[in-house]
């Protein structure tokens, strides 16, 4: 089928040469003998065109016609953004067989032809996407009615526990996967979906320090007197108003690519309200980003898009997979909208100097966010704090699972 595709793109690319053959008077005769239509003039006759304007104009009919053979092969082969190279090329076909009626009234049905059917391929595929998005996001978490409320959460692996503080756009699905090398280090870990995203429902008093108050009685409801905590991005306010009001309940504190709510100025801007009230409105907007813009789902997750080309398989393909995560966004909405009130300057900075808990601070340089600032801000103002910055690898620390993975492990282990 997507030979047939590719096959049937290539001929309507050749039909575009037409375009250009016809002004420059190549264009064959029909078999009855009679002269090729004229293409001398725009809209029905309304803007006549001289011969050297209209065998300019002939020339967007051999560049369309190139481009259509390109995109056929590419698609055939199934390279990343074909999709979307296609639907642009298509609209642009559409453009030109509008301004050549209707001596290319039969592109224009053609291309229309086209467009609806990329436009229903496209939503079978976002709706087959979006469910099993939906199902992974559900099926494998479990409900606990806590002193507080319901909370939803997760859990992996065996051994000492870790309760695992999810960053925007998350939930205990991405809590899991971001700590998952803890679970094959021989920890337990406990990953709770924090207010307004997924099932966990958004509470009046919805403040970082209402969250750690939350926590601690997760793990009361979970018969766990103690545990590590590790927290990733904007889990760290949360993470740190734990420690700060329940430090016996806290053996370790690891602060993944802290987010600077609590901790200093906003070292980002993210965008409008009313614009993120909009894109989080429909899981539409975030499908097609992750379909056909992999720069913006750069931007978004605070990675250099440069820097995706140099990874190993691996550290790409944890990428990818922790990327899809966003989905569905519909249902991390009420909580990514409550992280960017906290991260927006509006949260007062917590009393650090009075954090008593072993703490650990883990960024990169280039992480977009601007989180190593940050960390090296928190570790001089934390009593012995460890800090570990590594060149490069972003907002997901990618390609240093083998240097990061095992300090956190040991950080935890030795001040157990």
């Amino acid at each position: 089928m997507r030979a047939f595709f590719a096959l049937f793109l290539l001929m309507h690319g050749l039909a575009h040469t037409i375009g250009f053959l016809t002004p420059w008077g190549f264009a064959p005769r029909a078999a009855n003998g009679a002269p090729p239509p004229q293409m001398d003039a725009l809209f029905g006759g309304r803007i006549p065109l001289s011969v050297p304007m209209s065998k300019a104009l002939g020339l967007l009919w051999l560049i369309v016609a190139v481009l259509f053979a390109v995109v056929a092969l590419s698609w055939w082969r199934g390279v990343p953004g074909s999709g979307a190279a296609l639907v642009a090329l298509v609209i642009a076909s559409l453009g030109l067989s509008i301004a050549w009626w209707p001596v290319a009234r039969i592109g224009v049905f053609i291309n229309v032809a086209l467009l609806l059917g990329l436009a229903g391929t496209g939503y079978r595929s976002f709706s087959a996407d979006l469910a099993q998005a939906r199902r992974a996001a559900v099926h494998q978490s479990l409900m606990i009615m806590t002193a507080l409320g319901p909370m939803e959460y997760a859990t992996a692996g065996q051994g000492d526990p870790v309760l695992v503080i999810h960053g925007t756009g998350g939930g205990w699905d991405q809590g899991l996967y971001a700590a998952g090398a803890l679970a094959e280090r021989g920890f337990h870990l406990i990953s709770p979906s924090r207010f307004g995203y997924l099932r966990t429902p958004m509470p009046a008093d919805h403040s970082p320090a209402a969250e750690a108050d939350a926590f601690a009685v997760l793990l009361d409801s979970l018969g766990i007197q103690r545990a590590a905590v590790i927290s990733f991005s904007a889990g760290a306010a949360p993470s740190l108003q734990f420690a700060l009001r329940h430090p016996e309940r806290v053996s370790a504190l690891v602060l993944m690519v802290p987010a600077a709510g609590g901790i200093s100025a906003p070292t980002a801007k993210g965008p409008p309200a009313f614009v993120m009230h909009v894109v989080l409105g429909s899981n539409l907007p975030m499908w097609l980003a992750l379909r056909y813009s992999p720069r913006t789902i750069a931007g978004i997750t605070a990675v250099p898009y440069a820097l995706l080309d140099s990874l190993p398989p691996g550290a790409r393909e944890h990428y990818q997979r922790g990327t899809q995560m966003l989905l569905p966004i519909t249902e991390r909405r009420p909580g990514m909208l409550n992280d960017g009130r906290n991260q927006s300057g509006v949260e007062p900075l917590y009393p650090l100097e009075q954090l008593t808990v072993p703490t650990m601070l883990v960024s990169a340089e280039d992480d977009l966010y601007g989180t190593a600032a940050v960390a090296r801000l928190a570790a001089t103002k934390i009593a012995n704090a460890e800090l570990l910055i590594v060149r490069n690898g972003g907002h997901f620390l990618l390609g240093h699972d083998a240097e990061i993975w095992p300090a956190v492990a040991s950080f935890i282990r030795a001040v157990r």
